[in-house]
């Protein structure tokens, strides 16, 4: 922010680098004469989950799921962002007297999810019914938890990726590998039938060769006998 000191202006941005956890607070600029508050923010530094991903094909339904303590709620708000977008409110938040920080009243619902939003009673869960390609992107919920002690806040999200009828994740596409799998099994168990069968037959007739040569040997025994007889 640009501020007048004196007959000088410059730049009194504050700028926090690395943010942490602990930099969770309100930030209030004041002048130095007679104490006028310019601005005043209030900056929630959320611990992060792991980001949850979800496949959906045409018509489905999902649910999405915070999993927190509803008995220390303060607030809870789900947002959408797909591709470059950025993010945008897409539940009324739950709120249990956080309202006069954030300054949110009203959320309008995006068009295209008007009638397929299915939210929880404290907002910890939400449904989208007759999922399409287009509801592709990061679904991302904040919660600020609070107890006796200090108010915390966590930060999920999950991705939807669509699953169409002939991608790497369709049912025909599974169906089809699978089955070329099966048959390279098939194919497995008949060449080794093969081989085995085919094995039997050389050791066979290497046992019929030697039953010859060895009755060719005793005839010539006998011939050898009768001579010097």
């Amino acid at each position: 922010m640009y501020m007048l000191n004196g007959s000088q202006s410059g730049d009194y941005s504050l700028i926090i680098p690395s943010v942490s956890q602990r930099h969770t607070g309100e930030y209030v600029c004041k002048t130095t004469v007679r104490r006028i508050t310019i601005q005043r923010i209030v900056l929630w530094v959320c611990i992060k989950t792991s980001p949850v991903n979800v496949m959906f094909s045409h018509g489905e339904s999902v649910l999405m799921d915070a999993h927190v303590n509803e008995s220390f709620l303060g607030w809870v708000q789900w947002y959408r962002q797909r591709g470059l977008h950025p993010l945008m409110l897409i539940t009324q938040p739950y709120d249990n007297g956080f309202s006069h920080i954030f300054g949110i009243s009203d959320v309008h619902m995006p068009e295209d999810l008007m009638g397929r939003v299915t939210v929880s009673s404290f907002s910890t869960s939400v449904i989208i019914s007759n999922l399409t390609a287009e509801d592709s992107g990061v679904y991302t919920w904040r919660v600020i938890m609070r107890d006796t002690r200090e108010a915390v806040c966590y930060e999920g999200s999950f991705r939807l990726v669509y699953r169409g009828p002939f991608g790497v994740h369709s049912l025909v596409y599974r169906a089809a590998v699978l089955g070329c799998v099966l048959l390279g099994l098939v194919a497995a168990v008949i060449w080794v039938k093969l081989r085995s069968r085919k094995g039997e037959q050389t050791s066979g007739h290497q046992s019929r060769e030697g039953q010859q040569s060895g009755d060719e040997d005793l005839y010539d025994d006998v011939e050898v006998a009768e001579d010097s007889v």
